[in-house]
C-alpha cells in the first residue's frame, strides 16, 4: 500500500474521532449544565417551600401566643372586650420573627372578633387572620353537678329573649336547649328535648350517664366546671362581700336581710343581699327590671308556698339569683317563673304552675313546671369565660 495514502487515511480518522469526541463532550456538558440548572431550580423551589412553611409556622405560633396572652389579660382584667379592641398591645413571642398584636378587629357579630399575625423567614412572609370568640362560662342551659332531673312529659325548648320576649309555642324553639351533669341526667318518660344532653365526668375520668327514654342526642363533653362564675373563692365571692356591705335592701323594705313570707315585695334595679327568703301564700314578688338587672345574692335558703305569685317586668336575664349557700332552693309559684338561678352548692327545685324561662345551675336540679321549660340562651351569652376559641382562619395574600 502507498505509505502516503495510509497516512492520509489515518489523519482523516483522527479528525473524525476528534470531532465526535468534541460533540460528545459538548453534549455531555449541555446535559450536565441542564441537570445542574434543574437541580438548582429544584433546590430553590424546595428552599422556597421550606421558607413558606417556616413562615406559616411562625405566624401560627404568634396567633397561639396572642391567644394565651388575651386569655391571661381577660383573667387579670388588663384586657377587656370589646373595650380594648383598638388599644391592645401584645409583644411578639420571643425567638420568632413576627409582629406584635396592636389591634383586635370587630365583626358584624358583637361576640366575634378578628386578629392577624405575620410570620417571616429569609425569603418568605405569611400573613394569617383568625376569627375568635370568648367561650361561654355556662355552656349548658340546665345543669346539675350531681344530677339534673325532669318530670314526666317535660318539654324542653330554647329561645333568645333578646329576639322574642315570650315564645308562643314549640315552633319558636331554636334547637339549642341543653341539659347536663357531671354524674347523671335523668329524663322521665315522654320527655321532649329540642337540643342536646351534655354528659360531663366526675373529674376523675368517669363519664356521666344518661337515664331516660331513647332517642335523645347525647354528647360527652368532659368535666364541666360546676362553679364557672366563682362563687366559691372566685370573682362572684368578692361580689357577695361587696353586696353584703352595700345593697338595696332598705329601699325594698327588706329588714334583717330576709324576705318574709307574710308580705309582698317589689324589687327594682340593683343588688340585694338575702340570708333567708320565704314566699307565703297569696303573696307576690314583683321584679321590675325596667331600669336594669335585679340581682339577689342569696346566703341561705329560698322556699315559697304553692300559692305564692311571681311577676317579672323584663327579660329572664334581668333577674338573677346567685347563691353561695348549700341550703335548698325550692321555688313553686302559682305562676310562670323566669330567672337565672346560679347555686352550685345547693339543691335546686323549680316547680312553677306554668312555664319556666331562664337558665339553672345547681348542685342538683329538679325542674317540674306544669308547662314547657324554655332555656333562654341570651343568658348564656351574657356570662363569658376567660377562654377564647378560634372559629376560622385564612391566609391573607
Amino acid at each position: 500500500m502507498n505509505p502516503f495514502r495510509l497516512r492520509s487515511r489515518l489523519a482523516r480518522c483522527r479528525g473524525s474521532v476528534l470531532f465526535f469526541t468534541m460533540v460528545l463532550v459538548g453534549t455531555l456538558s449541555i446535559v450536565g449544565l441542564s441537570a445542574y440548572a434543574i437541580s438548582r431550580s429544584d433546590i430553590q423551589i424546595v428552599g422556597a417551600n421550606q421558607d413558606s412553611v417556616a413562615s406559616f409556622h411562625q405566624a401560627e405560633a404568634a396567633l397561639h401566643h396572642f391567644k394565651a396572652r388575651i386569655e391571661q389579660g381577660l383573667g387579670n382584667g388588663t384586657i377587656q372586650l370589646p373595650a380594648h379592641v383598638d388599644s391592645v398591645h401584645i409583644p411578639a413571642p420571643a425567638g420568632f420573627d413576627t409582629d406584635p398584636l396592636t389591634r383586635i378587629g370587630r365583626t358584624g357579630n358583637p361576640l366575634v372578633y378578628t386578629m392577624r399575625s405575620a410570620g417571616r423567614t429569609r425569603n418568605a412572609t405569611t400573613h394569617l387572620e383568625v376569627t375568635f370568640t370568648r367561650q361561654r362560662a355556662l355552656d349548658i342551659g340546665i345543669f346539675g353537678h350531681i344530677y339534673a332531673r325532669t318530670q314526666p312529659n317535660a318539654e324542653i325548648y330554647s329561645y333568645d329573649s333578646r329576639e322574642q320576649l315570650v315564645p308562643s309555642g314549640a315552633d319558636d324553639s331554636t334547637g339549642l336547649a341543653s341539659v347536663g351533669s357531671n354524674h347523671e341526667v335523668i329524663f322521665q318518660p315522654n320527655t321532649e328535648l329540642d337540643g342536646l344532653v351534655l354528659l360531663g365526668d366526675n373529674g376523675f375520668g368517669t363519664p356521666a350517664i344518661y337515664s331516660g327514654p331513647m332517642g335523645h342526642a347525647t354528647e360527652h363533653v368532659g368535666h364541666v366546671d360546676p362553679d364557672p362564675l366563682g362563687v366559691n373563692g372566685g370573682p362572684l365571692a368578692q361580689e357577695f362581700t361587696r353586696v353584703a356591705a352595700s345593697n338595696q335592701n332598705a329601699a325594698a323594705g327588706i329588714t334583717s336581710n330576709q324576705i318574709r313570707q307574710n308580705r309582698s315585695y317589689t324589687l327594682t334595679a340593683g343588688d340585694y343581699y338575702i340570708t333567708d327568703a320565704k314566699g307565703g301564700n297569696h303573696r307576690t314578688l314583683t321584679v321590675d327590671a325596667t331600669d336594669g338587672p335585679v340581682n339577689i345574692y342569696l346566703a341561705g335558703g329560698f322556699e315559697t308556698w304553692p300559692n305564692w305569685n311571681f311577676v317579672l317586668v323584663g327579660r329572664p336575664a334581668d333577674f338573677r339569683i346567685f347563691s353561695n349557700s348549700s341550703e335548698d332552693i325550692f321555688i313553686r309559684p302559682n305562676t310562670s317563673f323566669a330567672a337565672f338561678v346560679y347555686a352550685p352548692n345547693a339543691d335546686v327545685q323549680i316547680q312553677p304552675n306554668h312555664h319556666f324561662y331562664g337558665v339553672i345551675w345547681g348542685n342538683t336540679v329538679r325542674i317540674q313546671p306544669n308547662g314547657p321549660i324554655w332555656v333562654d340562651t341570651s343568658i348564656q351569652d351574657e356570662f363569658l369565660s376567660n377562654r377564647i376559641r378560634f372559629l376560622s382562619w385564612k391566609e391573607i395574600r
